[in-house]
């Protein structure tokens, strides 16, 4: 920033230099024995590329600093949880964590303010097994860790047998200043928040039904598309509950765990 500053004054004032010199000659080339309008502008157009060759070499140069003192920075801020071998490299915690990331999804827009993009990414992860908040937090800051540089990363967690297009279910987490997605143009330090549970809740285990789980999924089916044929909720419940020989509080506890975990509807 401040060689392209020094870079632009100093073009400014070989652009003065020359409308003096066009002016009148004698006033820049007072050595010369014969000044002329031809050398002020040849002089001046020389200057003028070697000033913008070096200012230019320059900003590359303490850009590419700036770039890699940023990536080491961001990469400090977004580990929490790892720790440093002897040769000072990153060391994730052991053992591994048991995750898919099934999609990366990019938020842009353009902050109106100062006319620059804000890059923002969200992730989709399924989890193999259920997790603590704090093996959550771990997963998270390797997932941080390995993503491209953004203002915000927001990452989305999935338990087994759910799926994945609706609200999580096991958790989410978000790097951005302040800890806020939506603050992702904001100059503030940035931290990790973590959400652990479903967005929409979570669901007792002693409610969950012990049928297979192919049999409650079609069974959260039926019951929606009933109810998108025109049943109402106690219709549909008792008709569910007749086919399938259960009783109406059981399949209540099927729909209400396939609402918490994102069962398909037709």
């Amino acid at each position: 920033m401040y060689y392209s500053l020094f870079g632009s004054l100093v073009i400014l004032v070989l652009f003065v230099l020359l409308i003096v010199g066009l002016i009148k000659p004698t006033v820049i080339l007072r050595k010369s024995n014969n000044p002329t309008r031809g050398k002020i502008f040849g002089y001046w157009f020389l200057s003028t590329i070697i000033i913008l060759i070096i200012t230019i070499i320059l900003v590359v140069r303490d850009t590419n600093t700036v770039s890699s003192d940023r990536k080491n920075n961001s990469v400090l801020n977004k580990i929490d949880s790892s720790v440093y071998n002897q040769n000072k490299e990153v060391v994730f915690e052991k053992p591994k964590y048991l995750y898919d990331v099934l999609k990366k999804e990019n938020f842009d827009y353009r902050d109106l303010a100062t006319n620059q993009y804000v890059h923002r990414l969200q992730y989709r992860v399924k989890l193999q097994k259920e997790y603590s908040e704090e093996e959550l937090k771990n997963i998270s800051d390797e997932i941080i860790y390995k993503a491209p540089d953004a203002e915000a990363i927001s990452i989305l967690f999935y338990l087994p047998n759910t799926e994945t297009d609706g609200p999580y279910t096991a958790g989410m987490a978000t790097w951005a200043p302040n800890g806020k997605w939506e603050s992702a143009n904001k100059n503030y330090p940035k931290k990790l928040v973590l959400k652990h549970g479903g967005a929409l809740g979570e669901i007792d285990k002693k409610n969950i039904i012990d049928l297979p789980l192919s049999k409650k999924k079609e069974i959260f089916f039926n019951l929606v598309r009933y109810e998108n044929q025109g049943m109402n909720g106690y219709q549909s419940t008792a008709q569910i509950a007749k086919e399938y020989n259960l009783s109406e509080e059981e399949v209540n506890k099927i729909v209400t765990e396939g609402i918490l975990k994102n069962w398909p509807m037709p």
